[in-house]
């Protein structure tokens, strides 16, 4: 099976290796994700690499469009592909 490098800026988190989900918006600023047993981490360059941990009882609010305070703000595209992870996901 081949891999896939990408050079992400910056400092990502320790885990950025191990990262299964990649996205970079059109201003360069990249976005990473894998899963963590029942949590999903999320981190993004434009947020210093901070690492995001997202439970199933998080999802469902995200995916049911109900109020949460994960103080990131998403552009529709990030937001479009954090939606496609979480769907995925369990």
């Amino acid at each position: 099976m081949a891999t896939l490098e990408i050079k992400l800026e910056g400092t990502p988190p320790a885990w950025a290796k191990e990262a299964t989900y990649y996205y970079e918006n059109v201003h360069r600023e990249q976005w990473i994700a894998k899963k963590d047993g029942e949590t999903l981490l999320l981190a993004g360059s434009d947020m210093s690499w901070e690492s995001i941990a997202i439970t199933k009882e998080l999802r469902e609010k995200i995916l049911n469009k109900k109020p949460v305070d994960l103080d990131i703000n998403l552009n529709k595209d990030e937001a479009f592909w954090m939606e496609a992870i979480l769907n995925s996901y369990y």
